[in-house]
């Protein structure tokens, strides 16, 4: 067989007579058929473990062991407009699954102890403060920074209304009380920086909180 090998874009055979080929490819195109076979991947190691992955879970599982990008184009640190939530990692992403014991229901809210780790699914059925779900981790000193992703489905809003029908709010809670709450991006500048610790996220089905240098002890995960 023959092939045409045209690289630089001009239209002319770069190797001609050539029996092998390769181009490169980019964009959303290319973007979106990686993710989806990484999405398998997760699906197949689910599988053999028996947690069945929602939507919403695959999307936090995703964008927690994502690989920022920064410095190309318009990316920034954290989450921006050029290339959302970063590269997605699908060596990390089955590790992540793996680390902990997920659940589909979550856990008593405030039970002294509970300390669950990786992936946890689950449904939240009260609304305000008092059905508030937390979870309490451990932070060791010296780490350079700890995040969380929380994401859940939620029906479609109302056009120029409503964005979220439910509005959630992901929060770290450091052990001297001190709250962080998710990153936060400015729509009406898609070129700034997002915002570490911006504040209330009432737009987005998906949050995240990092915290820099995160003090040593026992934290609070709240949503």
């Amino acid at each position: 067989c023959s092939c045409f090998d045209d690289g630089n874009g001009d239209g002319v055979d770069d190797v001609p007579n050539s029996t092998t080929a390769n181009t490169t490819m980019s964009g959303t195109s290319m973007a979106a058929p990686v993710v989806s076979g990484v999405a398998a991947l997760v699906l197949e190691e689910a599988n053999t473990r028996n947690i069945a992955m929602s939507p919403a879970a695959m999307k936090a599982l995703l964008i927690q062991t994502a690989q920022d990008v920064q410095g190309t184009g318009q990316a920034t640190i954290g989450p921006d407009y050029a290339t959302g939530w970063g590269i997605v990692d699908a060596e990390a992403a089955v590790n992540l699954l793996r680390f902990g014991l997920p659940t589909h229901g979550l856990p008593v809210p405030g039970l002294p102890g509970q300390q669950q780790r990786g992936l946890v699914q689950g449904t939240i059925k009260a609304t305000g403060d008092d059905g508030a779900w937390t979870q309490i981790f451990s932070v060791p000193a010296g780490l350079a920074e700890i995040h969380f992703t929380l994401a859940w489905d939620d029906p479609a809003g109302t056009p120029a209304g409503r964005i979220l029908v439910n509005d959630l709010d992901l929060r770290l809670i450091a052990p001297d009380t001190t709250v962080f709450t998710p990153w936060t991006l400015n729509p009406a500048n898609p070129g700034q920086a997002a915002v570490r610790n911006g504040g209330n996220d009432a737009v987005n089905n998906v949050e995240q909180v990092s915290v820099l240098n995160p003090m040593e002890g026992v934290w609070t995960v709240r949503v």
